[in-house]
C-alpha cells in the first residue's frame, strides 16, 4: 500500500505544524520586516502613509496638549482642520495614544503600530485558515500568495489592516467548534474590537453573528458576540457624537456616494488599479480561487460575506474607489479562504495522481514557488514609487521653515491632503487652485509645490526660483509663483 503522496502537515486541529509550514511563515514575516526596514525611518511625506500618519501625529499631539476632553478624546487634528475627525471608528486612534503614552511622540512609535500589525497579520491569516478547517501547508501557501503582491507590500503596513477582522473571524470559528466560556468571551472581545476598529468590521460582525447563531443557536458564544457588537457599536456612536457629530459624518458620506463617470469607466479604472498592484499570476488565479471559496463548504459563508463587503464598499462610496488605488485592498482578504480551498483541492488531486511520490517533493516545490513569488515582488522599485520619492517632500518641509508671520500652509492642488506639512509647520492648509487663489498669498509666504505636476496656470520655470528642492518637490514664495504664471 502506497503512502499518501502529499502530506499536508498540520491539518486543522493538529497541535504540530511541521517544520516546512512553520519555516515558511517565519520566512514570510522576516522577509516583510527586512524589506519594510528601508521605509520605516523615512520622514512623513506626500504618500498615503504620510497623509494617514500625519493625521495620527496631529491627534496624538493635540491629545497630550489639550487633554482628553479638550481634544475630543483624540479626534482633534488642528491646525489641519477645526472639525474633529470622526470619519472612522476610534480604536486605532486610541491605540496610537496608548503607544505614545509609553514611547513618546517620535516617528518610530508612530510607525511601529501599523508595521507591527502588518507583520502580525501573516500568522493571523494562517491561524484563521486552520480554524476554517484547511490543512496548514495550503493555508500557508495561500498566505504567501497574498503577501507576495505589491498591493500587500505597499498597503499591508497601513493602520491595522485586516488584523482586527481576522482575529474576530478566527475567534468566532473557534467558538463554534466547542462550547467554552473562554472561547465565547474571546469571540465577544474580538468582535467589540473589530467593530470599534473599522467600518468593514461594523459591516462584517452582524453577518458573522448570523452564521454563529445558525451553528450554535442562542448559546453563550452567540450572546457574548452580540454584547461585543453592541459595545463596539456604542463606542463608535459615542465617538461620532462627541466629535464632529452625526450630521457631519452623514454629509461627508454623501460626498462619497455616487459617481460622475460611467460604470464602464469605473470598472476600467479599478482594473487598471488591480493591474498596477497585483501580478498577472494573481489575477489569473483570483477567479478560480473565488469559485473554490464559494464551492467548499468550509469557506463558503466567509467568502460570500467578505466578497459582499468588498462589493458594497467599492460600489456605494464609489468616489473613494475612483480616487484611491488602495480602496479595494480588502479584496485580498476576501480571496484568501478561496486560495486556501483551491490549494487544498490541488493537493488532494496531486496526491491521488502521484501515488508513491513522497510529500517531501511537494513541500520542496512549495518552498521554491513561495520564494519565486517573493522575489518577483521587486520591492526596490515599489519602495521608490510609494515611499522613497514621496518622503523627499518630508525632507523638504523639515529643511525650509515658514517665515515668522506666515499663518497659512499654502500648497498647490497636486500636493493633496498635506496633514504631514500641517504637523511639521503647525499651520492650517489652504490650496492654491486658481490664479485668483494665488492673488491672496502674501509675497514672502512659502508655498509647497510638486514640480512634476504643476497646475496649468504655472510655468515650469518656477523651479528656478525655488527656495529649496528635494526630488520632485519644492518650496517657493508666493511672489515667485506670480512671476511664473502662464498666459491665459
Amino acid at each position: 500500500m502506497h503512502r499518501p503522496a502529499t502530506r499536508w502537515r498540520g491539518a486543522a486541529g493538529s497541535k504540530r505544524w511541521g517544520l516546512v509550514p512553520f519555516g515558511l511563515v517565519a520566512a514570510l514575516v522576516l522577509t516583510l520586516a527586512w524589506s519594510w526596514r528601508a521605509s520605516f525611518g523615512l520622514p512623513l511625506g506626500d504618500s498615503h502613509e504620510g497623509r494617514v500618519l500625519g493625521q495620527f501625529a496631529l491627534h496624538i499631539r493635540n491629545f497630550w496638549d489639550l487633554g482628553p476632553s479638550g481634544s475630543s478624546f483624540g479626534a482633534d487634528w488642528r491646525p489641519f482642520s477645526d472639525v474633529p475627525y470622526t470619519h472612522h471608528p476610534p480604536f486605532l486612534t486610541w491605540l496610537h495614544l496608548a503607544v505614545s503614552a509609553v514611547f513618546g511622540q517620535g516617528l518610530w512609535p508612530l510607525k511601529a503600530v501599523s508595521y507591527l500589525a502588518g507583520l502580525a497579520t501573516v500568522p493571523a491569516f494562517v491561524w484563521v485558515g486552520r480554524r476554517l478547517g484547511f490543512p496548514t501547508l495550503p493555508v500557508v501557501v495561500a498566505t504567501a500568495v497574498l503577501v507576495a503582491t505589491p498591493f500587500w507590500w505597499v498597503y499591508g503596513r497601513l493602520g491595522l489592516g485586516f488584523l482586527p477582522n481576522l482575529l474576530m473571524v478566527g475567534a468566532i470559528w473557534r467558538a463554534a467548534k466547542r462550547r467554552s466560556r473562554r472561547r465565547a468571551t474571546l469571540a465577544g472581545l474580538a468582535t467589540a474590537v473589530a467593530v470599534a476598529a473599522s467600518w468593514p468590521g461594523v459591516f462584517l460582525a452582524p453577518l458573522l453573528w448570523l452564521w454563529l447563531l445558525r451553528q450554535r443557536g442562542l448559546d453563550r458564544a452567540v450572546r457574548r458576540m452580540a454584547v461585543g457588537m453592541f459595545v463596539g457599536a456604542a463606542v463608535v456612536v459615542l465617538w461620532v457624537l462627541q466629535g464632529a457629530g452625526l450630521g457631519e459624518l452623514v454629509d461627508h458620506t454623501g460626498t462619497r456616494v455616487g459617481l460622475d463617470r460611467t460604470w464602464g469607466e469605473f470598472v476600467g479604472r479599478q482594473w487598471r488599479f488591480a493591474r498596477g498592484l497585483l501580478p498577472w499570476w494573481y489575477l489569473v488565479l483570483a477567479g478560480p480561487a473565488l469559485v473554490a471559496g464559494l464551492w467548499d463548504a468550509r469557506s463558503r459563508y466567509l467568502t460570500a460575506a467578505l466578497t459582499g463587503m468588498v462589493v458594497v464598499f467599492a460600489v456605494v462610496p464609489a468616489d473613494n474607489a475612483w480616487r484611491h488605488d488602495y480602496w479595494n485592498f480588502p479584496a485580498l482578504m476576501a480571496l484568501f479562504p478561496g486560495f486556501a480551498a483551491l490549494f487544498t483541492l490541488m493537493g488532494d488531486r496531486l496526491r491521488r495522481l502521484t501515488g508513491c511520490i513522497t510529500g517531501r517533493l511537494v513541500e520542496a516545490g512549495v518552498v521554491v514557488a513561495v520564494v519565486a513569488m517573493l522575489v518577483s515582488v521587486a520591492p526596490g522599485d515599489i519602495h521608490d514609487r510609494y515611499f522613497g520619492g514621496p518622503s523627499r517632500a518630508g525632507d523638504l518641509v523639515a529643511a525650509v521653515a515658514p517665515p515668522e508671520g506666515q499663518d497659512t500652509l499654502w500648497h498647490l492642488p497636486e500636493v493633496a491632503w498635506p496633514t504631514w506639512v500641517s504637523y511639521a509647520w503647525d499651520l492650517p492648509p489652504s490650496v492654491v487652485a486658481t490664479v485668483d487663489d494665488l492673488a491672496t498669498v502674501p509675497g514672502d509666504d512659502r508655498v509647497v509645490v510638486r514640480l512634476d505636476r504643476l497646475p496649468a496656470f504655472v510655468d515650469r520655470s518656477v523651479a528656478d526660483e525655488a527656495l529649496a528642492v528635494r526630488g520632485t518637490y519644492a518650496v517657493v514664495t508666493g511672489a515667485a509663483l506670480r512671476r511664473h504664471l502662464l498666459p491665459e
